[in-house]
């Protein structure tokens, strides 16, 4: 087989695929990438990936250098230009075809990827894929970049490092691997920082550039290299583009890759726990367990059978028991595969209701609020309850209709797949290459179990020993206890071996009988949701519409119902809203609100995990003084679930003994808020300022206080009873099955009030010629980081015309945007540019994450859209709108999409199901430059004596104060308002204002 003069080899065309119409093939091309072509005629988006098969175990003496070759290689986007193309041509070509990229690196991989628009050729020149291609594989063809670009993007990465310092979850993570064996890669620091790649190696006469050029050459191979690509044209059109454009990526023919030699953890880092000290008010029992090596396991993965069974949370389970000891919140079951040759490490990790204080000797929980179980004194019995268990399967033969159950799910999900992304389509496929699949599986993978190998699940079970596992506590009682810090994080913690006689207890509760064990630990009862029969019911093109119909409108109900235009699948959806009209909106009906929908989602955890398991999923969600229930998945049993969960929440009785629970976590959930990363919080303190009802955090966490149980009694029976029901159907069913569920429905829930007097949320207008600046002071004193949100008001959100411009003024500027504020100017590594919608007002906005003063990024910005106004006055007519009239045009990924987009119309009362669809897509191509130039003018450019700015400053507790007003800014100088009632008082007594 040839591709013009590229010869490709065919590895298969008979590829395991979903019911989707996708067309798939594996090829190799003469230089040894292997390649996996889709052609999917219905595709929203053409995509590409490529993983290069090296990370951060091979970095030598400089750590972080994969990560800093992968931010280079991306860099000649950015700035150097490549072998072919010139600076920042790339990303420009992606930005005009409503393109995205990026790449990322872990242990063994390092993989690239983008997106574009996947329409064919035009009047305006080649397919989009195709010459996205040409610019993709060019960077891996002889990339070079310059000292200035590479010290440019070491920025980045340390602003990268900066904004992940304070996330547990990343501190935890290094951690483990710190304390790993220090012969085994797997300890090394993954991302560097401007200390490892710039300050340490330049004291040590090390050439940085030189070291990731050299990084380059040694393991950046075209044999190593496995390439995906998706997109609307045939198999070979893609398979030429592919030959033509990678076949010149250079072949070292390197062997593979393989780490057998040591272990990541061996018996010095076995048998041993590490106390931590987190930045949030978390508590943590993370349980690691070195597993067997899965790699050639994919028929069987015994891993899944035991994974399945320690972390299920039915009745009988470690979760069901151990929480109706109110000792626990969450047990989560993960593997974590590092790379060829190392093996698994089985990981359990248990979110415990108990606070842990250290003594010298062992560890002990207390208290936070008092609830009438006293709990245990000690996290021992939380270990013990968790070993008994494996005690259980150890015991019973491993179980073949269990065994079975998961076969059936995992054949009906991969048979009735929804789609993704094409982006995240290919960055998963391309990365599943790298594994030892047969050819003909890679779509299928490791996502299905083809064998039952009892002996497998034994060998399985016997890695989860007690003296096979490390402990990991994180806790805030830890402060002051702890004796070691952590080299660049700076994680304060201690490590210490099991006390003996806690591993003694440990092992006879691993080795424990039937008679010893507790007898509410058991396996679970079969899954009677699993469906038996999926049908996809035939379509009427009667009730095939655009939008939304409304198929029941009543004093106590309104109901909608959509045939989505998705492609046919088995899977519906169903979104509900309780309303109680005789409640208002308010700051504590709010709370109450949301304490008694996480009662409701706590309570019903464990009794309905099993419809989770068999694709049926539902949420339990509040706004103020509405209850929301969503439930999705396979239609067939999606009737049953629904009845089940409508009269459990009819006839709710509020669980004391888990209430102090629920009070603690919410309590706990608004502090933790307010040490997240500025970026983080500064879109709440945005929303908060153009709501007219809207409060922060510090408002909950203040009124929280006030909230007690008998008053969440006394609220949960005003709003459960009446109610005024307003749903949404969707998917895999017919109008008469729609009408069918609405008298179950009102059967079991009765006639609601007489009408529905539900509050609409409006935004506050913001005047012309306001610039506001409402300044923060964060509450964590370890923050470094400041943060601006710049946002400017640009008109009504019932204004298509104003929708569309300034939806369309986002897309033209992004890249510009990032280019300018973050690669050339540094000013921090998170920038985001966006929408904002806020109800019933619209605007635009730039968030930048910095260490400088919130000031000077403002400052930066009004530069830039001082120097985007040039360049927008130079473009053409038609350079940008084909790319948001492509994002626009783009149909639902899936029912999830398309029903996500209608439900939120109706949420809102708006009922605007006609929002960023093709109507708009046709008015962005009215749009002249004229109209653009005129729309930047006046509501964006800085001196306009229409433009409207709003900006939030986060800054450090140790941040100066600032006056009320401000000497800088154009003709309209900066009014520094104290608190959000300032700024709304402020608002409404402007001329502009209209209440």
């Amino acid at each position: 087989m040839n591709s013009n003069t590229f010869p490709v080899e065919l590895i298969t065309d008979k590829v395991e695929a979903p019911d989707d119409g996708r067309i798939s093939r594996v090829v190799k091309l003469k230089n040894d990438v292997e390649v996996l072509l889709i052609h999917d005629g219905e595709a929203r988006r053409a995509s590409a990936s490529l993983d290069v098969n090296v990370g951060y175990f091979n970095d030598g003496e400089v750590p972080g250098t994969a990560h800093a070759l992968e931010h280079a290689i991306l860099q000649l986007i950015q700035m150097g230009g490549s072998k072919q193309y010139g600076p920042n041509e790339y990303a420009e070509y992606l930005q005009i075809h409503s393109g995205f990229r990026n790449a990322e690196t872990t242990t063994t991989s390092t993989t690239y990827y983008f997106d574009v628009s996947a329409g064919s050729s035009d009047e305006h020149g080649p397919p989009p894929l195709k010459e996205a291609l040409a610019r993709f594989a060019d960077l891996f063809t002889a990339p070079s970049f310059s000292e200035l670009a590479l010290d440019s993007e070491i920025k980045a990465i340390q602003s990268e490092y900066e904004s992940n310092w304070r996330d547990d979850n990343v501190r935890l993570v290094h951690l483990e691997r710190s304390l790993s064996n220090p012969n085994h890669p797997y300890q090394k620091f993954s991302t560097g920082n401007i200390e490892s790649l710039k300050n340490w190696p330049k004291a040590n006469g090390i050439d940085v550039r030189a070291s990731i050029m050299e990084f380059y050459s040694k393991h950046y191979s075209a044999n190593r290299m496995k390439l995906v690509v998706i997109g609307r044209e045939e198999l070979n059109v893609l398979q030429e583009w592919v030959a033509t454009f990678f076949s010149g990526i250079p072949d070292k023919n390197l062997a593979p890759q393989r780490w057998e030699d040591e272990a990541p953890l061996q018996k010095g880092e076995l048998g041993t726990r590490i106390l931590v000290n987190p930045i949030m008010d978390v508590r943590i029992l993370k349980l690691v367990f070195p597993f067997l090596d899965q790699e050639m396991l994919f028929d069987a993965q015994p891993g899944k059978y035991v994974s399945h069974l320690i972390g299920h949370k039915s009745p009988g389970s470690i979760m069901a028991f151990t929480k109706n000891n109110n000792w626990v919140d969450q047990v989560k079951t993960s593997f974590t595969h590092m790379g060829p040759g190392v093996g698994d490490l089985f990981e359990c990790q248990i979110q415990v209701t108990e606070e842990v204080r250290c003594t010298r000797r062992f560890c002990t929980f207390f208290r936070q609020h008092s609830c009438k179980p006293q709990g245990l004194k000690n996290y021992e019995e939380v270990l013990k309850v968790f070993f008994q268990y494996v005690s259980l399967l150890k015991e019973k033969p491993p179980q073949l209709w269990i065994f079975e159950e998961l076969q059936t799910m995992a054949d009906l999900n991969f048979k009735h797949q929804e789609r993704v992304s094409e982006v995240h389509f290919t960055r998963e496929i391309s990365m599943r290459m790298q594994k030892p699949l047969p050819r003909d599986r890679l779509l299928s993978g490791d996502t299905q179990l083809r064998c039952f190998e009892p002996d497998l699940i034994k060998k399985a079970l016997a890695c989860l020993r007690p003296d096979n596992f490390r402990l990991t506590i994180v806790s805030q009682t830890f402060r002051g206890v702890c004796d070691q810090k952590e080299k660049w994080y700076g994680i304060e913690y201690r490590v210490e071996k099991l006390p003996d006689d806690l591993m003694d207890e440990l092992k006879t509760a691993a080795s424990c009988t039937a008679f010893e064990r507790p007898r509410s630990l058991h396996l679970p009862d079969r899954n009677i949701y699993i469906p038996s029969s999926l049908v996809v019911k035939e379509r009427k093109a009667t009730e095939l519409t655009k939008r939304p119909r409304k198929i029941i409108d009543e004093d106590s109900a309104r109901i909608w119902f959509h045939q989505d235009n998705t492609p046919p699948s088995p899977r519906a959806m169903v979104h509900t809203s309780f309303h109680n009209p005789n409640i208002r909106p308010s700051l504590k009906d709010i709370l109450r609100t949301t304490l008694l929908g996480f009662l409701l989602q706590d309570t019903f955890e464990t009794e309905y995990y099993q419809a989770g398991l068999a694709s049926l999923q539902y949420q339990i969600s509040s706004n103020s003084r509405v209850i929301y229930l969503r439930i999705s998945g396979y239609s067939e049993k999606l009737p049953d679930l629904m009845m089940e969960l409508l009269t459990r929440i009819k006839s709710f009785k509020i669980p004391e003994t888990r209430y102090a629970n629920i009070f603690g976590r919410t309590k706990r959930f608004y502090s933790n808020c307010q040490l997240r990363e500025p970026y983080k919080q500064i879109i709440r303190y945005m929303s908060c300022l153009h709501s007219a009802h809207a409060f922060t955090v510090d408002d909950f966490s203040a009124e929280l206080l006030t909230v007690t149980l008998e008053s969440v009694k006394e609220f949960k029976e005003a709003i459960l009873s009446p109610f005024y029901i307003e749903s949404y159907y969707s998917g895999n069913l017919s109008e008469s099955d729609v009408q069918t569920m609405v008298n179950m429905k009102t059967a079991i829930l009765g006639s609601g009030p007489s009408r529905d007097t539900r509050h609409v949320f409006r935004s506050l207008p913001i005047p012309h010629g306001a610039n506001y600046i409402y300044r923060k002071l964060l509450k964590d004193p370890r923050t470094v980081n400041n943060c601006i949100e710049y946002c400017l008001y640009t008109g009504k959100s019932d204004d298509a015309l104003v929708c569309t411009k300034t939806r369309l003024l986002k897309q033209l500027s992004y890249e510009s945007a990032f280019h300018q504020l973050r690669t050339v100017e540094n000013l921090g590594y998170i920038l985001e540019s966006k929408v904002r919608d806020f109800v019933t007002t619209f605007g635009f906005s730039l968030t930048i994450q910095s260490q400088r003063s919130p000031e000077y990024p403002e400052s930066r910005i009004e530069a830039f859209l001082h120097l985007f106004s040039v360049k927008l006055s130079s473009m053409s007519d038609d350079a940008h709108k084909r790319s948001v009239t492509d994002k626009l045009s783009e149909k639902p990924e899936n029912l999830a999409e398309e029903s996500k987009k209608h439900w939120d119309q109706i949420k809102l009362g708006t009922y605007d199901f006609d929002q960023e669809d093709m109507e708009d897509a046709e008015k962005v191509k009215t749009l002249t430059k004229s109209d653009m130039v005129g729309f930047f003018k006046t509501c964006i450019l800085p001196g306009s004596n229409k433009r409207a700015k709003v900006s939030v400053h986060l800054v450090p507790p140790s941040s100066p104060l600032i006056s009320e007003t401000s000497a800088k800014g154009g003709s309209h100088k900066p009014i520094y308002v104290r608190t959000i009632d300032d700024f709304k008082a402020a608002i409404k007594r402007s001329a502009d204002f209209k209440g």
